[in-house]
């Protein structure tokens, strides 16, 4: 008879942009502990899934968040 094969594939969602801004300075940003660039400059592109972002200033306590980045882009 006619033999058929059997083929499993994952697909992955395409990274998406994230956008980092800071008020009332820039900032460094880091993603999951990785200096990653500064904010209010060119967005950050970052792989589909969950994400821990941290804003470092001068003078300023850092602040930290989890976000969810969709990966539409």
């Amino acid at each position: 008879g006619e033999r058929q094969q059997r083929v499993e594939l994952v697909l992955h969602k395409l990274p998406g942009r994230v956008l980092v801004r800071s008020m009332p300075v820039a900032g460094r940003v880091l993603v999951d502990g990785a200096v990653a660039g500064s904010s209010n400059a060119a967005p950050l592109v970052l792989a589909a899934g969950e994400h821990r972002l941290r804003i470092e200033a001068e003078r300023h306590l850092p602040h930290e968040q989890v976000v969810v980045v969709e990966g539409m882009d």
